[in-house]
């Protein structure tokens, strides 16, 4: 048996928020370079109405939530371990609420506040409120189990996701007063979701997500990849196929060969 890759666990997590931070930062810049939106400080959303910044956009902003979701289903088999006395209904209740998160993050990414701004506006809320609770349960659940870094650096995201959360709400009452306020609480909400979900990296490190495992070492020989069976010798014995007697394998079940009739005999 030879092991010719494996996947780590820590890549998913590492991933899922390099595709989100890198989609918002590439928008950012494009949206800014060509003068569509203030440099400080435009709406995420703004970064994603005109052409081309909408194209990475969507794409970033579909893929970004898929990874997130993959992220917290490692989470979900992570914490079925018998360290975590086994798995609970709190675990499925975080990866369903993860899965909610994602999809109004796909929502976000696919329908853009110019197209429809109540169906952008909903997946955005989605999404926070999903994600926070989210990101609540399971540092809840990884308290007595991880790393002191681990959980202090969850806690404190959570944290701070919850209080972006909640001033957006407020100055959301007064949008055209507070408006570079709200954007950077929105800035802040999502960079503190992607540093979340990079920090399972602490519990995934030494965790594999798949391994590719051959066979043989041996890569110059098809044959010596199969596998190997038995074979008994067999002798013609009145027209039938009968294994040599005093055999040494002739211990093992053997099948009787007869031959078909000829056109003679018909």
């Amino acid at each position: 048996m030879e092991r010719v890759a494996k996947l780590r666990a820590d890549w998913v997590s590492i991933s899922a928020a390099s595709v989100g931070t890198l989609t918002i930062g590439i928008c950012y810049y494009l949206a800014v370079r060509l003068g569509h939106v203030p440099a400080w400080l435009p709406m995420i959303s703004d970064c994603a109405v005109n052409a081309p910044e909408k194209y990475p956009f969507r794409v970033g902003m579909i893929v970004a939530p898929c990874l997130i979701f993959i992220n917290a289903t490692l989470f979900y088999f992570y914490v079925g371990g018998s360290k975590f006395g086994g798995r609970r209904v709190v675990d499925k209740v975080a990866l369903v609420m993860c899965g909610i998160s994602a999809i109004g993050l796909m929502i976000v990414g696919a329908v853009n506040e110019q197209e429809d701004n109540s169906v952008h506006s909903a997946g955005a809320l989605v999404f926070f409120i999903a994600q926070w609770v989210f990101e609540l349960m399971a540092t809840l659940r990884l308290r007595n189990h991880s790393s002191k870094f681990s959980v202090y650096a969850k806690a404190i995201i959570s944290v701070g996701s919850f209080i972006s959360l909640a001033l957006f709400a407020i100055y959301s009452g007064h949008w055209g007063k507070y408006h570079i306020r709200i954007a950077v609480c929105e800035w802040c909400g999502v960079l503190f979701i992607m540093a979340f979900h990079l920090s399972f990296a602490c519990e995934f490190k030494d965790e594999y997500v798949c391994e590719l495992i051959t066979s043989s070492s041996s890569t110059t020989s098809t044959s010596s990849s199969l596998p190997q069976h038995h074979v008994t010798p067999m002798m013609m014995n009145n027209g039938r196929a009968v294994p040599l007697p005093h055999h040494p394998q002739s211990q093992f079940p053997v099948v009787y060969y007869y031959p078909l009739p000829s056109a003679a005999t018909l």
